[in-house]
């Protein structure tokens, strides 16, 4: 039996049964990692890891396991895994984020790096050109916007891990697809921001998390196809 040509074979999840406490473990250390990384010397020393419950941990766990799940019956071929490691790495960048406010460079990069490789390898349906070129403009695009908002407000709008988030995004999706995630992943930020506002739990001036809204829109785009949103795109 080939392996790529089995999905049901009950791999995949195992895959990501496997993964899913090290991904718990690498979302438990994000805020001491952030705390080694930006403290200043009057900051004190480094906090302890913060705890994580039992059930996040099952959480993440069933989380990868049914992402790997879900991609063994979607594709076939390489195709599968190529996009179960693209997922696995939205759904790590999107917790840490959401847990810390920070999109470490080793996965932001890292998965920009698995991205290129993964076409030049031609182990999915996006080209090396479509990918490099992905790359380049949602690095460009985002950093470009957070910069002319600083330059406007005095205030930083997102922080530099978002451009890399949206670089790997194009590098596995190709650069077709960053508007239409752009616009899902704003459009579904300000309506969670707004709502949690109105409601008194975030405060207006706190920085809110942009890189879970990305790793949102991604399999909303994937699903429906990026030329789905070309009626609310310039064109």
């Amino acid at each position: 039996m080939n392996i790529w040509s089995a999905p049901l074979s009950g791999w995949m999840p195992l895959v990501g049964l496997l993964l899913g406490p090290l991904l718990a473990r690498w979302v438990q250390l994000a805020p001491l990692w952030m705390h080694m990384r930006w403290a200043g010397p009057d900051d004190g020393p480094d906090p302890h890891p913060p705890s994580w419950s039992i059930r996040g941990v099952i959480f993440m766990v069933l989380s990868t396991a049914a992402l790997w799940g879900v991609c063994g019956q979607l594709w076939v071929g390489t195709a599968a895994p190529a996009w179960a490691v693209f997922g696995t790495g939205l759904w790590l960048l999107a917790c840490i984020d959401a847990r810390s406010g920070w999109l470490p460079d080793v996965f932001t990069l890292g998965l920009l790096a698995m991205g290129l490789c993964a076409a030049a390898l031609q182990v999915h349906t996006t080209g090396l050109s479509d990918a490099a070129l992905g790359a380049v403009l949602g690095h460009g695009v985002l950093w470009c916007t957070a910069r002319l908002f600083k330059a406007l407000s005095g205030r930083e709008g997102l922080g530099g891990g978002d451009p890399k988030m949206l670089a790997a995004i194009g590098a596995w999706m190709g650069w077709a697809a960053l508007a239409p995630v752009l616009l899902v992943a704003s459009v579904s930020g300000v309506l969670v921001a707004a709502a949690m506002q109105g409601l008194g739990h975030w405060p207006k001036q706190q920085a809110f998390a942009f890189g879970p809204f990305l790793a949102l829109a991604v399999p909303i785009v994937g699903a429906v196809g990026p030329h789905t949103f070309v009626v609310f795109l310039p064109v």
